[in-house]
């Protein structure tokens, strides 16, 4: 039996994490257009099932039919949209990941789909970055702060254990002291040291766009060979 769905998305408005805009994002013709391109699609299946009493009865194989489950398919229909992707909507989803938000914030804020933002993502060869939770603050003229995902990542680089972790007297005799912080990659400072991945390699950042240009500092793994 051949299924057919028809989807209609409640779109928003784009907008500005600052801004808020109530304008319908489609125009009056815009609207039109799109209305007339879904009586055409229900003319096709109507015609269809005039010559043959049902879709059922059509073959698999059979051109009119193909074309008739191709312009019906919703993830076709996406995949059309992501490739006419409004520059404006480009630009502020790229905005939005280089700065360090996830991907459900950029989809809320961008009011774009999953599908649209990893193709943005892809075309400009960019990659989202990790929420850091932890800040290993370094309170001594040496010591450069850290930030991390998980606490293992900090074990690595100064070799101090989990439990003596917690000892704030015996990590501020070493030049430290362990926050436990929420920060995304714009609030993070710029010569700062950083751990991204699961790997225990280090970064230093040298600027809002340094995520993808990583200045290795040190590579736990190479040294461990």
């Amino acid at each position: 039996m051949v299924e057919l769905k028809f989807s209609w998305k409640k779109e928003t408005p784009l907008q500005h994490p600052s801004k808020i805009d109530a304008q319908p994002i489609h125009s009056k013709a815009e609207r039109k257009a799109r209305h007339y391109k879904f009586l055409q699609k229900l003319d096709h299946i109507i015609k269809a099932e005039k010559q043959n009493g049902s879709l059922v009865n059509i073959s698999i194989n059979d051109e009119a039919l193909k074309e008739i489950q191709h312009e019906n398919n919703p993830f076709n229909e996406e995949q059309e949209r992501v490739q006419r992707v409004d520059p404006i909507k480009t630009k502020m989803i790229l905005d939005l990941i280089t700065q360090g938000y996830s991907m459900t914030e950029t989809q809320r804020l961008a009011r774009a789909s999953a599908i649209t933002i990893k193709h943005v993502m892809s075309d400009s060869a960019v990659k989202l970055r990790p929420i850091f939770k932890y800040q290993l603050k370094g309170i001594k003229e040496n010591k450069v702060d850290f930030y991390t995902k998980n606490l293992r990542q900090i074990v690595n680089y100064t070799g101090i254990d989990f439990k003596k972790l917690k000892n704030e007297d015996f990590l501020a005799e070493r030049g430290y002291r362990l926050l436990h912080i929420n920060k995304r990659w714009n609030q993070l400072p710029n010569g700062s040291i950083y751990s991204a991945t699961d790997a225990d390699s280090i970064y230093l950042k040298k600027g809002i766009n340094s995520f993808e240009n990583k200045e290795l500092i040190i590579d736990r793994n190479r040294e461990s060979k």
